[in-house]
């Protein structure tokens, strides 16, 4: 941990973080439609807090609280959560609101968005960490922070 804690904290260092509880959308945890890498398209935003996707399978479904990640570099990437239900329709194309705004000054298309393990870069708030010095059990907590870095 104390590796992580290096590479993690206030001194530049970032992890990509995701939620270990929703992997995948709801409809979706046991996997994903054959042919279907979790992955779709971003055609055009619509505003900074809905987009359109292609790619998708038809009649694919994402419920509130599903997370999308828009992904345009490696380090240029935003984890935000679908507020309304949306089917795709029978070409694989949908309209997907969600909640935090996105900065369209820095994000424009081509961006690809992803539905398996949506992620975002975080870096750990400074002052937060507390680990337990005991070598038994060693449980480990901290807050940290989305960054975000424009190329």
């Amino acid at each position: 941990m104390s590796a992580f804690r290096t590479l993690c904290a206030d001194n530049g260092g970032v992890f990509l973080a995701y939620d270990i509880d929703r992997q995948k959308p709801l409809r979706y945890l046991g996997g994903f439609p054959a042919g279907f890498n979790g992955q779709g398209n971003v055609r055009s935003f619509i505003n900074s807090r809905s987009v359109d996707v292609d790619g998708l399978p038809a009649n694919f479904e994402l419920v509130p609280g599903d997370y999308l990640e828009i992904w345009r570099t490696l380090l240029v990437r935003s984890l935000h959560l679908v507020t309304q239900p949306v089917i795709a329709s029978a070409a694989g194309r949908a309209t997907v609101n969600f909640n935090y705004p996105i900065d369209l000054q820095h994000f424009k298309v081509p961006c690809s968005v992803h539905f398996e393990r949506a992620s975002c870069l975080m870096q750990i708030d400074p002052g937060s960490w507390s680990a337990s010095k005991s070598m038994q059990d060693r449980p480990v907590s901290f807050s940290a922070t989305e960054m975000f870095f424009y190329e």
